[in-house]
């Protein structure tokens, strides 16, 4: 099987043909780079004009910034690009989308941001954003696909209410949604943008909906300060919900969102027990002990697991760390405290009420399954790959 190419590869293959003459703005990060490795901010920011014959104007920047440094939830101010010394907008910080003052003058904009295929995934609705502030305005807006690491087959998990919408979930999908960044523009662009923009998708090359990270034959770039592997977003679609609650999720160690635990959690070897013994098949436990250097419980000794992938095609992150929720809340209930963000990456309130009351998870996870179903016919429109 031939190696993936992103849509950075394929404008390159045609000298960024669509965009000559064009004035562009660029939203993009460090994470995204061609089959060489080469950043789109750098190919833009030094050769766009002199070799590919459009004139770039501005970059825009998504959450952890141009360069991929910040931590989780850090403001960022807007700055100048160290290679052009053009005006780097963020759009995680006081302002979540471009005003019509950073888009005066473009003619397009050209976004290539790096997704991981999860709703609670800041970039996504970044780009939403974007592209509904270009709709507004009358901008081009080009997005260079990139592959769904997780695949574009697993879809599961509920909907969003509208009362909790964010910048970890502005509209309602599943969870894990199964499509590539593009497909998913095309199809908030058609259905929840009041002006829909003018969209172009650069699609990849040789990515099948079955295809997950491991097998395209490019190698992992973190989007994010945590999340180091592709094993570690395929658990994030699950174990993210820790962050609604005062159990660690590994940030501040070299596992993030593959542990748990916390201080009161005194018995790992009984808790790797209880959860092996549980019928979820490609993922097995291990008791640890750790102590974060940052985040919470920091500098702290916990109590917890590590979940270990023993096959990958056959593991459920959403229904496996619901599971291990399920059992943490019976155990340690009165310790756990479940906050407002919780409610905002489940969607709404009604998994922490099932949680918070010890009521079995089946019903809400049947509700689930046939959400993300109806969904999947949904989207069918919208998809680009076989």
């Amino acid at each position: 099987m031939p190696t993936t190419l992103y849509g950075i590869d394929l404008l390159q293959r045609d000298s960024l043909q669509p965009l000559r003459g064009l004035r562009v703005g660029v939203l993009t990060h460090l994470a995204a780079n061609d089959s060489r490795l080469r950043t789109t901010h750098s190919l833009f920011a030094r050769q766009a004009g002199e070799k590919f014959g459009c004139q770039v104007a501005a970059f825009f920047a998504p959450e952890h910034g141009l360069i991929g440094s910040e931590a989780d939830g850090i403001h960022i101010a807007t700055q100048p690009d160290p290679l052009s010394g053009l005006p780097v907008y963020s759009l995680y910080g006081e302002a979540q989308r471009p005003s019509p003052d950073m888009l005066m003058g473009l003619d397009a904009l050209v976004c290539d941001l790096v997704d991981i295929g999860v709703r609670y995934y800041t970039f996504l609705w970044t780009l939403s954003h974007a592209i509904e502030a270009a709709g507004e305005v009358g901008l081009l807006v080009y997005v260079l696909d990139r592959p769904n690491p997780l695949g574009g087959r697993m879809v599961a998990g509920g909907g969003l209410d509208a009362g909790v919408s964010s910048l970890v979930g502005r509209y309602t999908i599943p969870i894990l949604h199964g499509m590539t960044i593009g497909e998913a523009a095309l199809y908030l662009n058609e259905r929840h943008n009041p002006t829909p923009a003018q969209l172009y998708i650069v699609p990849c090359a040789h990515w099948r909906r079955d295809m997950t990270h491991d097998q395209t034959g490019q190698p992992w770039i973190p989007p994010s300060p945590n999340m180091p592997n592709w094993l570690t977003a395929l658990h994030y679609g699950g174990s993210c919900l820790l962050e609604g609650t005062n159990l660690s999720e590994g940030r501040g160690t070299a596992l993030p969102f593959q542990i748990v635990g916390a201080p009161f959690i005194n018995d790992p070897y009984r808790l790797a027990d209880v959860l092996n013994a549980q019928d979820w098949p490609g993922v097995g436990f291990r008791p640890v002990f750790f102590r974060p250097t940052a985040s919470k419980h920091a500098q702290q000794v916990c109590g917890g697991v590590q979940a270990h992938i023993t096959d990958a095609a056959r593991f459920q992150p959403l229904a496996v760390w619901l599971g291990v929720l399920a059992i943490l809340a019976r155990a340690h209930g009165e310790r756990i405290v479940w906050n407002a963000h919780f409610d905002r990456l489940a969607g709404g309130p009604r998994l922490r009420l099932v949680l918070e009351s010890g009521e079995p998870l089946r019903p809400l996870l049947d509700e689930w399954q046939d959400y993300a179903a109806n969904f999947a016919q949904a989207r069918q429109p919208y998809l680009r790959y076989d």
